[in-house]
């Protein structure tokens, strides 16, 4: 993929030209090619919701989380009224494990595009991957409060206590193991 030359295209030939290269390597998973094209695009488009958006994309892919909100925020606020910029900031703080503040912005996504199922799928998505984050956190909780509970009582010679007690720690192993791994866990023998 050559660069196109600034001399011979126009601004926005030249935009739409970095754009279209770096679809093309987003889709053939060359994602540090895309970034860098929808980054050249940037500079010459500081202005455009669609490329910020892209970029977004690849940072996503990449694990790039920081740098994919601002650009979800920004296309946010470059174009409030398109559903593909609330969608890709409510997407990347699920997959940032942002849970909260995912479901806390998705309604304002969905109140500035009415009706677009998108936004309520990423909404949907984004409320269980909160109760399921809320529920996994109560069951470390549960683990690590038995599992000092059982080292307390075995310190106090309570053996009794200390096996009651890491009993329930490995109860909650196994509950922390089914909610993270539901295809694959089993119960520890």
């Amino acid at each position: 993929m050559g660069d196109p030359s600034p001399s011979k295209l126009s601004t926005a030939e030249a935009v739409d030209a970095l754009r279209s290269q770096g679809n093309s390597a987003h889709q053939a998973g060359d994602l540090t090619t895309a970034h860098d094209l929808f980054t050249q695009a940037l500079a010459l488009a500081p202005t455009s919701a669609r490329l910020y958006a892209n970029r977004c994309g690849v940072r996503q892919r990449l694990g790039q989380w920081d740098g994919a909100l601002e650009d979800a925020e920004r296309a946010c606020v470059l174009d409030e009224g398109w559903s593909l910029a609330h969608v890709r900031k409510v997407t990347v703080l699920t997959g940032a494990g942002r849970h909260d503040e995912a479901v806390a912005v998705a309604p304002a996504a969905q109140a500035r595009v009415a009706n677009d199922t998108a936004v309520e799928a990423v909404l949907a998505r984004a409320e269980t991957a909160l109760a399921e984050h809320r529920a996994v956190t109560a069951d470390v909780v549960d683990f690590a409060v038995n599992k000092t509970i059982g080292a307390a009582a075995v310190s106090d010679g309570d053996y009794t206590g200390a096996q009651r007690n890491y009993l329930k720690t490995i109860e909650a192993m196994e509950a922390m193991a089914a909610r993270l791994d539901k295809d694959k866990a089993a119960p520890i023998q």
